[in-house]
């Protein structure tokens, strides 16, 4: 309940692409791979990936700081 709460309550809205994406970068996938999953050239996933770093509010750091706060905020 506390989870959903707190995914109500943030004010960015993600697509079901920044969720496989999330998913994916959770699980491990290797950035090469990620166009298996997520219908998006490199330089797409690249430019979504900045996004999601934005939105999250961890530019300038990893992918696992990203996943970390996604995973704080209930998203993945």
């Amino acid at each position: 309940f506390n989870l959903m709460r707190q995914h109500i309550c943030n004010d960015f809205v993600l697509n079901s692409k920044d969720r496989i994406l999330l998913y994916e970068l959770s699980k491990g996938t290797k950035n090469k791979d990620l166009p298996n999953f997520v219908n998006l050239s490199k330089s797409g996933i690249e430019a979504r990936k900045r996004r999601l770093k934005e939105i999250f509010n961890v530019e300038g750091e990893g992918d696992k700081k990203l996943i970390q706060t996604a995973r704080e905020n209930g998203y993945v």
